[in-house]
């Protein structure tokens, strides 16, 4: 499928697909994990949310970027993940 595009736009598509998919789905298992451990923001008077929130979002979108840059890796090798192209 990528066989005709430049090397550097198919790590671009690659990374942004599996980091894409990722996210949406380590979205629901770290809001049930929160769920189910009870990390919520509480509403409160000087709170903007009528509901509780999860606390641990940033985990999900760090460990999509983690499991994207670790199949890149394995696709490419770490001198592929290189801003000047690994010379």
């Amino acid at each position: 499928m990528l066989t005709n595009v430049p090397p550097h736009i198919a790590l671009y598509i690659v990374g942004f697909g599996v980091a894409l998919l990722a996210s949406l789905g380590l979205t629901y298992v770290v809001r049930g994990v929160a769920r189910r451990a009870g990390l919520y923001d509480p509403c409160g008077d000087r709170k903007l949310h009528t509901t509780p929130v999860p606390r641990v979002g940033g985990v999900a979108v760090f460990l999509s970027v983690a499991l994207a840059l670790g199949v890149l890796s394995a696709w490419r090798g770490l001198d592929g993940l290189r801003v000047d192209g690994g010379k």
